[in-house]
C-alpha cells in the first residue's frame, strides 16, 4: 500500500472559529498548543490555520515502506511572508521527530532579490533554492514534495501548482542511523498564519500512489443512513445520527458485547473525478474498563460481504482516532465515484 495519509480538515469544527472541541487535533495527530488551530474557508471546504508561533502540528509515525516520502497539500501565508518562514518539514522515527526546534528536511521561505522562493533546507543549512516562484500573501498553492532519503545519492523534488521549482540530487540523510522519513511537520515560526489544506501522503511503494499525485481535493464523506447493527445509540434509534456529526458531540454509540456490529452508508462525493484512494477514520473511547476494543469494517465491491477488519486503538479520557487507507476498492480495482459512493462502513466489537 503506498497511499499513507489523507486529511480535508473538515471535521475539525465550522469555519470562523477555533477547533473544537479544542484537543480534536492531539486525537489524530502530535501537536503543541493545537487548541489555537483555527478552522477558515480553505481551497476547498473548510481548512486549517496555524496562527501562533507555539503551534505545531506532525503526524504520527507513518507506516512507510522504502526510503521514499512523499507529500501534497493546498497552503498559503495569510498574514505575510517572511524570509525564514517553514512551510513543511519531513521528520524521521526518532524523538528528535517531534521537537519542532529541530529541522531535518523541510522547506521554507527565502527572500531573494525581493522575491519569495522556496528552499530546501537540510538539518538547517540551505541546500537548494528555487528561482522565479515569488510566493505572495493570501494566495493558495499547490505544493509537492518527494523526498528519497540516502546520504549520497539522495533526491528530493518540489512542485508548485504541477510545476517543478526544485529538482535536487545528494545528501539528503539528516541522520545516518535512520534511512527514511516517516513524519510531517507544520509550524508557524514568523506569525504568518500558516493554512494547510488538501493533504495527501504516500511512499514510493506498490503500482499505484506511489509518486506525486498532482494537485488533490480531499473530501469528506459522513454516515448518512443505516444498513444494520445491534450496538445502543446515545439518543433515538439511528446509527448513522450519532455518527455524522463534523465535530466531537455527547452523541455516539456503544455496546459491550462481542461481535455485535454496525454497518452504515456514506453520503456521496460532491463531484466526480479520478479517485486516488480513500482513508477512513474513526474514533473510539474505552468505558471503564471494559478490556475490549472495536474493529473497522468496510463493505464494497462485489463481494458483498464485510471485507476489511482492522483493531482501533481506543483511547482513554479523550479518543483516538485510528486510519486506515485504501488504494484499491475491495475487488482490487482502481476507484471510481460510483465505488466510492457504494462503500459501506462500520465497527465489530471484538
Amino acid at each position: 500500500m503506498a497511499l499513507l495519509w489523507v486529511d480535508g480538515f473538515e471535521k475539525y469544527g465550522p469555519s470562523g472559529a477555533a477547533i473544537n472541541p479544542t484537543d480534536i487535533i492531539t486525537w489524530k495527530y502530535l501537536g503543541h498548543f493545537d487548541e489555537r488551530i483555527d478552522i477558515i474557508t480553505g481551497s476547498t471546504g473548510n481548512a486549517i490555520r496555524l496562527d501562533n508561533t507555539s503551534i505545531f502540528m506532525v503526524t504520527p509515525v507513518l507506516d512507510v515502506t522504502g526510503n521514499v516520502l512523499v507529500c501534497g497539500f493546498a497552503f498559503k501565508f495569510e498574514n505575510t511572508i517572511t524570509d525564514g518562514q517553514w512551510i513543511v518539514d519531513f521528520r524521521q522515527a526518532n524523538m528528535q521527530g517531534q521537537v519542532i526546534s529541530y529541522n531535518m528536511l523541510g522547506l521554507q521561505v527565502d527572500t531573494v532579490n525581493s522575491a519569495n522562493e522556496v528552499s530546501l533546507v537540510l538539518g538547517g543549512s540551505v541546500i537548494d533554492t528555487s528561482s522565479g516562484t515569488d510566493l505572495q500573501v493570501d494566495t493558495w498553492y499547490y505544493l509537492e514534495f518527494k523526498v528519497m532519503a540516502h546520504n549520497t545519492s539522495g533526491t528530493a523534488e518540489v512542485y508548485l501548482d504541477g510545476s517543478k521549482i526544485i529538482d535536487y540530487s545528494g545528501d539528503t540523510q539528516y541522520i545516518g542511523a535512520f534511512d527514511q522519513y516517516c513524519r510531517v511537520l507544520w509550524r508557524d515560526n514568523n506569525l504568518n498564519y500558516l493554512c494547510l489544506d488538501d493533504l495527501y501522503i504516500c511512499d514510493g511503494s506498490g503500482n499505484t500512489n506511489n509518486d506525486i499525485l498532482g494537485s488533490c481535493n480531499v473530501y469528506s464523506l459522513s454516515p448518512s443512513a443505516d444498513v444494520s447493527g445491534n450496538w445502543t445509540p446515545s439518543t433515538g434509534n439511528d446509527f448513522y445520527a450519532v455518527m455524522d456529526e463534523d465535530t466531537l458531540s455527547s452523541d455516539y454509540i456503544s455496546e459491550t458485547t462481542s461481535g455485535n456490529q454496525v454497518l452504515v452508508d456514506l453520503s456521496n462525493l460532491p463531484s466526480g473525478g479520478t479517485i486516488a484512494g480513500i482513508m477512513i477514520s474513526a474514533e473510539t473511547q474505552v468505558s471503564g474498563n471494559l478490556n475490549k476494543y472495536a474493529k473497522l469494517l468496510t463493505q464494497n465491491g462485489s463481494v458483498g460481504s464485510v471485507q476489511t477488519e482492522r483493531g482501533l486503538l481506543p483511547g482513554g479520557t479523550n479518543p483516538l482516532c485510528t486510519t486506515h487507507s485504501m488504494d484499491y476498492d475491495s475487488d482490487g480495482n482502481s476507484w471510481t465515484s460510483d465505488t466510492v459512493n457504494s462503500l459501506r462502513i462500520g465497527v465489530e466489537l471484538s
